[in-house]
């Protein structure tokens, strides 16, 4: 709210006076503030959401179970198809060999789905740690542009590094890396041949903002928001056609807000979409980093 901020929203836990808690999600605006821009008045509304906070924790619990089951069979079809493919077992008609494409192709897919479930959970449930140290962001550009150099050569879209000036992020680099390949990777699948795809990161005053650029089909005002969640895709058939998961973005930015910084997308629809996310830079203290950006709280998506 500070910053003259015109509305305001926050969930939070609250003490009753029988001693329990609750769940509350508080939203209104501000309409007066003091000279030094904290809020002085303002009107909104307090909801109990601690039911609807109780069935989000046991879905995640279940889909975690299930994840973790599915993952040996998972292995084991896997396994299976590929010893299948290599004609071991006799040779394959052409129908046969293409029907055993579609299997493991879509035996792929559901193994991503499960490693992005889990990955999700395990962000969300503040079962793993981040190890921030002092890393080069063009470094890390770089290298996310390698890893999916191959991919974008088949689909035939050119990626190009904008000129940046040596920046050091406060960041475990693993996950950082993962963001931008994950940036990269959708920018790549959603655009069309023959275009561009562009990637840089710019200064800022204590951080640092990175950005990915295509020329795809864009995103719609109204979803700019919600493509950040779980299992959320532009278009219903997106999943079926271009092989995701939903999960990608929403674990983008768990991720970037377990580090301090934020996320968020740009975009015109027929025009392409720009994908932004900020990381904060060591021109901040390490005790300071760490009490703004750890999230040790256990609890999920904010």
């Amino acid at each position: 709210m500070q910053g003259q901020a015109p509305v305001y929203q926050a969930e939070f836990r609250m003490a009753t006076k029988q001693g329990d808690w609750k769940w509350i999600f508080s939203h209104g605006k501000v309409f007066e503030w003091d000279h030094t821009g904290q809020p002085l008045r303002m009107t909104g509304t307090h909801q109990d959401i601690s039911d609807r906070k109780a069935i989000n924790q046991m879905k995640d619990e279940f889909i975690s179970i299930i994840s973790h089951e599915l993952r040996t069979p998972m292995i084991s079809i896997r396994s299976s198809l590929k010893l299948l493919s290599t004609g071991l077992l006799g040779d394959l008609t052409e129908k046969g060999q293409r029907m055993l494409d579609i299997a493991v192709n879509n035996t792929d897919r559901l193994g991503r789905l499960i490693n992005d479930i889990l990955d999700l959970q395990r962000l969300e449930s503040g079962q793993f740690s981040i190890t921030k140290q002092s890393c080069e962001a063009t470094t890390l550009i770089r290298q996310a542009v390698e890893a999916v150099q191959i991919i974008a050569h088949k689909q035939q879209i050119h990626l190009q590094i904008l000129e940046t000036t040596p920046l050091d992020i406060w960041a475990d680099s693993d996950y950082i890396l993962q963001v931008l390949i994950n940036l990269l990777s959708n920018a790549i699948k959603f655009s069309e041949t023959n275009t561009t795809v562009q990637i840089g990161v710019q200064p800022q005053k204590t951080s640092a903002r990175f950005w990915v650029k295509d020329q795809g089909r864009g995103i719609p005002t109204d979803q700019l928001e919600s493509i950040f969640g779980r299992f959320q895709q532009v278009d219903a058939s997106d999943s079926r056609e271009k092989g995701g998961t939903g999960l990608g973005l929403a674990i983008c930015r768990r991720i970037v807000e377990l580090h301090g910084g934020k996320i968020w997308v740009e975009s015109t629809c027929g025009q392409g979409s720009t994908f932004y996310f900020a990381c904060p830079a060591p021109s901040l203290t390490p005790s300071l980093n760490d009490s703004l950006m750890t999230d040790k709280s256990g609890f999920g998506n904010s």
